[in-house]
């Protein structure tokens, strides 16, 4: 069961490592570098602030443990000054059995954090790419937060769950 609340994500461990090792049978099937196709939920937090939209969200295997996170976002007008205002945030959650994966300055909160800036190629599209390192590759959820530099206030956020990356 898994309880959000403000963006805080809790989670009683439903399902066993076995259950895990079977979906990722079947999700291997699929592609899985695309882990937008698992979102649960999406809230905008402030009203005013220009909403920018999310195409796909890439976490492509570069290595064993590293990872190359790429975000396609629409690059209407709307969302053309969002680079200069806002980043993102992305958060890993564990399974409760896995969170020894997480690096020791981690576990005590129980989730790994990446932040990413929000830049414009010479074309003048938006952009969000960084590489990541992690040793989880299923998380029981992974949020997506645009936070504003200025306020350090979310804007808005994503939340994905059973993600396999």
């Amino acid at each position: 069961m898994v309880n959000l609340f403000f963006g805080a994500i809790s989670c009683k461990n439903t399902t066993t490592k076995n259950d895990r090792q079977q979906k990722n049978a079947i999700m291997d099937e699929e592609d899985p570098a695309d882990i937008l196709k698992y979102k649960v939920k999406q809230q905008l937090f402030e009203e005013n602030s220009p909403k920018i939209n999310f195409e796909n969200v890439y976490l492509n295997r570069i290595k064993k443990h590293n990872y190359k996170l790429n975000i396609n976002v629409d690059n209407s007008s709307v969302a053309a000054n969002y680079h200069e205002n806002y980043y993102v945030i992305l958060s890993i959650y564990p399974f409760d059995d896995e969170i020894g994966l997480l690096k020791k300055e981690r576990q005590k909160y129980g989730f790994e954090m990446f932040s990413a800036q929000i830049r414009k190629n010479p074309s003048g599209a938006l952009t969000i790419s960084r590489m990541i390192n992690t040793k989880i590759n299923f998380a029981r959820a992974i949020t997506l937060s645009v936070v504003e530099y200025k306020s350090k206030k979310k804007s808005m956020e994503i939340v994905m769950q059973n993600v396999k990356f």
